[in-house]
C-alpha cells in the first residue's frame, strides 16, 4: 500500500477484497468452480484486471473532461477493479 493512500478510504477496498476471496474459494454447490464464478459468472481478467489495493496510479483524463488542456493524467489511488 502506498504511503499516499489515505486510510479513510478503506471501505472502498471491500468489494475487491470480497471478489478476491470468492475467486480463491470453491463453491459449495459446484466444487469445481469458484464461488465468484458460481454467483457472478466467470471473471474476465482482460476487462477488469486485478492490482494491489492502495497503490498509486495515474488516471487518464479525456480531452472533453480536461479543464487544463495540457494535463492528460491525474494521480489517483487504486481502490477496486470492479466497475
Amino acid at each position: 500500500m502506498s504511503d499516499k493512500c489515505p486510510l479513510s478510504i478503506w471501505d472502498y477496498f471491500l468489494p475487491q477484497i470480497d471478489m478476491q476471496i470468492n475467486l480463491l474459494r470453491q463453491s459449495n454447490v459446484a466444487p469445481k468452480v469458484s464461488a465468484w464464478a458460481y454467483l457472478h459468472g466467470q471473471h474476465d481478467f482482460n476487462r477488469y484486471s486485478l492490482a494491489p489495493l492502495g497503490i498509486e496510479t495515474h488516471a487518464y483524463i479525456p480531452p472533453w473532461e480536461n479543464a487544463r488542456h495540457g494535463q492528460q493524467k491525474a494521480p489517483k489511488v487504486f481502490t477496486s477493479a470492479l466497475p
